[in-house]
């Protein structure tokens, strides 16, 4: 009854891995663009003023990337927190019934 699931805990570990290097990845991601010289992104000409269509498409483009980095960073700490439970699941894996029930609480 009291055998580990080492097989459960390793694949929660790595899905857990996974989705901390998603974040990670965010964060690389995030880096980049706040980094970035908010100059280059509308390269105007030497000597002409900047038009209203090209500042409002790289706002949008840069809003858009925003919103991805969102949702990378949502789907990241789900991936982790999935790789969490299914650790801690297979580390009651072992245990009667009962037991698991009574410690859920």
């Amino acid at each position: 009854m009291s055998e580990k699931n080492w097989g459960g805990r390793l694949f929660g570990i790595a899905v857990f891995l996974g989705g901390i290097g998603l974040l990670g990845l965010t964060f690389k991601f995030a880096w980049e663009i706040f980094a970035s010289d908010p100059a280059q992104l509308f390269k105007p000409a030497p000597g002409k003023n900047i038009e209203v269509n090209t500042a409002g498409a790289v706002f949008l483009g840069v809003i858009v990337r925003i919103l991805l980095l969102a949702l990378m960073a949502g789907v990241g700490g789900a991936i982790a927190k999935w790789g969490v439970r299914m650790y801690a699941d297979s580390a009651r894996a072992g245990r009667p019934l009962s037991t698991r029930e009574s410690s859920e609480d």
